[in-house]
């Protein structure tokens, strides 16, 4: 894996775990703010949404750019 592709790799990573920590803190407002107008429910579909973009961090995170073939780019 080139270095550029690293890089862009690890600028996904960052991105992911920012949106996350900003769905979880709406999650969280929308919990607090909205109570009896169906927050229940929006909270709900967010942590969902949430909870499988944490999967997918996970994943790249895990990734083994080591058994990618020599110059893969991403598509970069």
């Amino acid at each position: 894996m080139t270095q550029k592709a690293k890089n862009e790799l690890s600028a996904i990573q960052r991105d992911l775990t920012n949106i996350i920590n900003e769905l979880r803190s709406v999650e969280n407002g929308v919990r607090r703010d909205f109570q009896g107008i169906g927050n229940d429910v929006c909270a709900s579909r967010l942590s969902t949404v949430t909870t499988r973009l944490e999967q997918a961090s996970r994943m790249l995170k895990n990734l083994d750019t080591t058994t990618l073939a020599p110059g893969f780019d991403l598509g970069i």
